[in-house]
């Protein structure tokens, strides 16, 4: 190998372990966004949560049973993303939506979860505060 082959070689193997770091770097330090509201049920009423969803990012919200604490007091339906009925631009964000009922007496914590479905770390977290009386 030539001295300029290997300098190009060094130069190019240095670019792309340089733009992995490059990368990784900023994910592994940035925070989670998080946010929060609180929700007062009888048993058998009804609320919703709404989340402003962007899908064409690769970025979905769902419910996170396993992080919630006490969710048994409550029934969880996704009602499922939508767009405004207007026709908007193809990519452009929308709602999900989700149904909750108060099942039993009791405080739940419920967390939803913005990610990625092949990454593990959300980018966002929204926590509900149930009471259901």
């Amino acid at each position: 190998m030539t001295g300029r082959s290997a300098l190009v070689c060094l130069l190019v193997a240095t670019a792309w372990l340089g733009g992995e770091v490059a990368t990784r770097a900023p994910r592994a330090l940035a925070q989670v966004q998080k946010s929060e509201q609180s929700v007062v049920l009888t048993a058998g009423a009804r609320a919703t949560v709404e989340l402003t969803e962007h899908p064409a990012t690769g970025y979905v919200w769902r419910f996170d049973a396993e992080r919630s604490k006490n969710a048994g007091i409550v029934k969880v339906v996704d009602q499922g993303f939508s767009q405004p009925a207007d026709r908007p631009p193809v990519g452009a964000p929308g709602r999900h939506r989700w149904s909750l009922e108060g099942l039993s007496a009791g405080s739940a914590a419920l967390v939803f979860v913005n990610l990625r479905p092949w990454e593990d770390r959300p980018v966002r977290e929204h926590s509900v505060a149930v009471t259901v009386r």
